[in-house]
């Protein structure tokens, strides 16, 4: 669990496929730990998508990772 910690927040994007591969585990296990972490108020699940004809640019805004720790 604490290596799937250290993924999620170590500023990288990734996907639930990218991150069961470089843990070596099945997608199910690792939904079942980010459903776990975040029930646990450990990481919390951010927004990062924008309405269609936004940009990060037209706003100055920052982007946000998809999971952050508490």
């Amino acid at each position: 669990m604490e290596e799937l910690l250290n993924l999620l927040t170590d500023g990288r994007s990734r996907t639930i496929e990218m991150l069961a591969g470089e843990l070596g585990t099945t997608t199910d296990d690792i939904l079942r730990k980010i459903d776990f972490l975040e029930r646990s108020n450990i990481i919390r699940r951010v927004a990062t998508s924008y309405p269609e004809n936004e940009t990060l640019l037209k706003k100055k805004k920052k982007p946000v990772p998809v999971c952050s720790g508490h």
